[in-house]
Parts: structure tokens; sequence; C-alpha cells
């Protein structure tokens, strides 16, 4: 915050240096990846560290926790003007210190570290991250005020930036974002999403992103309910100035980009599953209680049977598994190292609830096996090997949202899980998919995938725009958004 409150009076009185404002670029850039520390339970409780024994766990759980509590500590003693700070800092410090102990004891994985938020990355690196024409934005949302980061790379130079918006409140932002996501459906849209950017008071910074190729979002608080296109910048949708994709924190980019994560040998092959066999005769059953029972009852998983086929007429490969042979075991044993596309059209869960505590796909129960509820959990995609994937579709309603209780994850548990185990780019809904216009939506950005060479990002926002001309509702062409590196393409034949 007094970095901010600094980089605003230094440009009121004028004549401040480049390297005093890139001195508090600095310290903005450090600050919104803090935010990342919150990744650490959030992967613990997702079940993603199964690969790391139970006492390093138990020491990154304590540090985590007595991190945040001074942190917390710290803000009231400022907030409150505490003629004194010191006990507050050492305090802080000592959790750091011990953080950065317990850091020291997780494995030299690399998605590991990203699954954590303990890939560490600094400004310096963003020349090594970002390409040409590329921007990032990055929140950090307060209860009082936001501060933005913003970075866009123009040849070889780097481009960075960093704002306090007074008007961003967590409420105000919360508010905003509900109004928008509620003119979906009905209402004015554009009034929303307007109200939003005069929340969100980024105007002056527009002319920042011009002629770029690709926006790169790591969203907070309320803004995470959002699809990155639909961020307002002033009066201009963030996916009428570029192709988007969401990250979900500042080092999500630098570990897929990593050189130590050595690519599989291209493939143009897809893989398919879905359209599970579910029972849902005498739905609903007020009194179950059962997985198994519940998962049936969620019923036909409508329009996903004809994606499952345009995807394998398009990239070849295996053919998709699909009713009674949709099963958590066939797709455990699916060998997915030659498969560049990876569509998983069924039904999705955010967790939390008494279907599933964690996040999840839904597959056919084994009919073989009462127990077997047909969810394939975040742990389990956590532990597949999905380095060969450039692309994994889940088409199915609220997969990319977090839960509820679960803001602090940055996106949800599917996505996370997905990249935790290789996958380059997902495309997610934040919605109910309307199965219509989902098919024609995702079919389409596959073609220019395929024939155009389009990438990821560039190929879902040109097949939007074209929903848009034809009239469909923001419900049926916003709800899918790319979470990882949009700008991967699917290997050329």
């Amino acid at each position: 915050m007094f970095a901010i409150l600094k980089r605003q009076a230094l440009r009121k009185q004028g004549g401040a240096s480049e390297e005093e404002f890139r001195k508090i670029d600095r310290d903005i850039f450090d600050l919104v990846r803090e935010r990342e520390l919150d990744r650490v339970g959030v992967a613990i409780e997702r079940g993603m560290l199964r690969r790391t024994n139970e006492e390093t766990i138990r020491r990154l759980q304590q540090s985590l926790a007595e991190l945040c509590a001074a942190r917390s500590a710290f803000d009231d003693a400022v907030k409150s003007r505490r003629p004194n700070l010191d006990s507050s800092v050492e305090r802080l410090n000592r959790a750091r210190a011990a953080m950065a102990e317990s850091e020291r004891t997780i494995q030299s994985d690399v998605r590991l570290k990203f699954a954590t938020g303990r890939l560490k990355v600094s400004m310096e690196d963003l020349p090594d991250i970002l390409r040409d024409r590329e921007a990032m934005i990055a929140f950090r949302v307060g209860s009082d005020f936001s501060v933005v980061f913003i970075a866009a790379r123009r040849g070889a130079n780097v481009i960075t930036a960093s704002a306090l918006s007074k008007t961003a409140s967590r409420g105000d932002i919360a508010a905003a974002v509900t109004s928008v996501i509620d003119a979906r459906r009905q209402g004015d849209f554009r009034a929303a999403t307007d109200r939003l950017g005069t929340v969100l008071g980024l105007e002056d910074l527009k002319g920042l992103f011009e002629g770029t190729d690709h926006i790169f979002l790591v969203a907070d608080g309320d803004l995470q309910r959002l699809p990155a296109h639909l961020l307002p910048i002033g009066s201009t949708l963030l996916g009428d100035l570029s192709a988007t994709s969401t990250l979900s924190s500042l080092s999500m980019l630098a570990a897929l980009r990593n050189p130590a994560v050595a690519d599989k040998q291209p493939s143009r092959s897809s893989s398919g599953f879905g359209d599970p066999m579910l029972d849902d005769s005498g739905c609903p059953k007020p009194d179950a209680s059962e997985p198994r029972q519940l998962v049936n009852c969620l019923g036909k998983a409508y329009g996903s049977a004809a994606l499952l086929q345009a995807t394998f007429a398009m990239f070849g490969g295996a053919a998709p598994q699909t009713g009674i042979n949709a099963t958590v075991q066939t797709f455990r044993k699916a060998d997915l190292s030659k498969a560049a596309v990876l569509v998983l059209a069924t039904h999705g869960l955010v967790g939390g609830d008494k279907l599933s505590k964690l996040p999840a796909i839904v597959l056919t129960p084994d009919p073989s096996d009462p127990k077997d509820s047909g969810l394939f959990t975040t742990a389990d995609i956590a532990d597949m090997d999905l380095d060969g994937v450039s692309l994994a579709i889940i088409a199915a309603c609220h997969t990319a949202g977090a839960a509820p209780d679960s803001l602090e994850e940055g996106l949800s548990g599917l996505g996370l899980a997905f990249a935790t185990a290789g996958a380059k780019a997902l495309i997610l809904s934040y919605w109910d998919a309307e199965p219509s216009a989902t098919e024609k939506l995702l079919e389409q950005a596959l073609t220019l995938m395929n024939r155009d060479h389009l990438s990821v990002a560039a190929a879902l926002t040109a097949s939007m725009s074209e929903l848009r001309k034809n009239r469909y509702t923001p419900e049926q062409w916003a709800p899918f958004v790319v979470i990882g590196d949009g700008t991967v393409k699917i290997p050329e034949q």
C-alpha cells in the first residue's frame, strides 16, 4: 500500500527517476505474488501433494498458518496507527523465515512448486516468461481498495506499471461482478460491465494493451468469478482487446513454460471420454445420500457425444469412450501419451458438498462395483501424466470457477489439477453451458485450431465473436474460458 501511495505522490511531484518507478512496480509485483501463498493450503486440501510426505505437509500448513496470522497482525497494527511496529515486524519476519525453511523441504519438481505456490518468480524474470506482444494483468483485491500490476512485452523490452484503485473495494467489486453475472440472462449486460469498469477504474491503462496478441489475467477476490474476456478496462472488455487466458498465479505461466519441464513429442491425436451412462430414473431422490445415487441423478450430459465425435473426426487418435465404457478405470488406464487434445464431455463438480468433497469430473459408475460413484477427483487428476496434452477441454458446467468457499485457490480445483498434471491449456466453463450453443462454440473453436492453426485462446475468442454476431446471449457465448497458456497451438500434421 505504501509503495503505491509513494508512486502516486512521485507522479504528482514530477521529476522521479524511472528506477524509482520500477522499484515501486517491483514492490507491487511482490505484493501481488504474495497472494500465491494461499495456494499452499488449497493444494493440500485438494489432495494434490500425495507425492510429498505427511511431515512436509504438516510443516507447510503450520508455516502458512503462522505467516497468515503474522500478516494479519501487522495489517491491524498499521491500521490502528500504533507508534511501535517492532514486535509486529519481528513476528512477520520470523514467520517468513519459517516459511522459507519449509519451502526448502519441497521436492524440486517444477509443477509441485507451482501447485503449492512456491515456484518463485520475480519481476526480473518477466522477459523470460512473457513473449513478444504478450501482456499480463494481476490484481490484489483489498477490503478498502485494490492494486493492479501490468506488464507488457514489446520486442525485447517489458513495460511495467502499477496502480491503486480506491473505488475498487472488495464489497464494490463483489456487487458489480454479481450484476454482470446476473445480467448474462436478463437485464442490460453492457450497463453491468460498464459499472464494473467504473469500479475498477482502469481506463487510463488501456493503452498498455495496444498491439498485444495475448493477455494473461491473474484475478483475485470476486474477479475470479468472471471469465477473463469479460473483465472491463474502462468501457472495453479485455476480450475485445486481445485473446485472453486466465492464470491462477503469476508463477503458473512460468511453470508451464519452464524449460525443465520437457515437452514430449508433439502429436495431433485426440482422446475423449464422456457422455456417461447415468440412471436418473426416480430422481430427484430427497433421501439419497450415497454418492452413486447422487451422481446418477445428474442425468444425461446433453451434446457430449456429438462433441467427442467431432473432435475425433478432426484430430483422430483413439475412439471416444462413451456410455458404459466411460468409467473411471477406463480413463485411469488410458494411454494419453500421444493425445494432444483431451476432451472430457460430461458433468463437472466444484466440490465442497455432499456429492463430493473434492472437485471432480463425472464418469459412468462401474456396473460391477456398487461402491464406485464414477467420480474422478482432483487428487486422481493431479497424479496423471498429461505432459503431452496441449489442450484439455472439460465441456461441463461450472468447471472454471472456484467452489463458493474456496475463492483463495485462484481458479477451480479442476483447472489447478489438470495444470499440475501437465496440460498446457484448458477450456472450462464458469456457469451453466447451454448444450447447443456449447457444441457450436467448441466445435467451431476446434475447427479454427485444426484448419487455420490458431492458438487455443485465439480460436475460442474468434468462435465467441461469431456467436455474438449471430445474437447469442452472453449466457450462451461467454461462459467458456482458457486457463493456462492460451497461446498453445495444436501441432500441425
